[in-house]
């Protein structure tokens, strides 16, 4: 813990460790496979490499994106005031 003035201040403007591999695989590694099953598929299959597969896998990942976003939002706000389960005055 620094003491003095200068000590803190040292501490303040050292730089922060640069992050190791698990690090990066944990942040970026979903991403990085993503990529490299498009690229691989995109190279091996010629069918994949057409419009048409491009705009369903769209439109297929705008369903999720959505939902997703729903739930975010309702974490957000602190949670879903609905009951999860049956209730008594549901019948």
């Amino acid at each position: 813990m620094p003491k003095t003035e200068t000590e803190r201040a040292a501490a303040a403007a050292a730089p922060e460790p640069r992050p190791g591999a698990r690090e990066l695989a944990v942040r970026y590694g979903f991403i990085a496979i993503t990529v490299a099953l498009f690229v691989f598929f995109a190279v091996t299959e010629e069918t994949f490499r057409q419009p048409s597969t491009l705009f369903s896998m769209l439109k297929f990942a705008s369903v999720v994106a959505v939902v997703g976003l729903g739930v975010t939002l309702t974490m957000v706000v602190g949670g879903s005031t609905c009951p999860s389960g049956p209730s008594p005055g549901w019948r």
